[in-house]
């Protein structure tokens, strides 16, 4: 994860508050887009451990 962050957003700990708020365009968007899920996400954090 610590390498895509540096790929994506040029630090380890993931996206700053304004790169966030560049990209959805609001802070209401911002929220709104945490509260998202990815399986893939979930998988890679331990958050999800059902096996089809």
């Amino acid at each position: 994860m610590k390498e895509r962050n540096l790929l994506q957003y040029c630090r380890e700990e993931g996206p700053k508050s304004d790169q966030l708020f560049e990209k959805y365009g609001s802070w209401e968007e911002v929220i709104y887009s945490s509260t998202k899920t990815s399986v893939a996400m979930d998988i890679l954090t331990g958050l999800y451990n059902k096996i089809n």
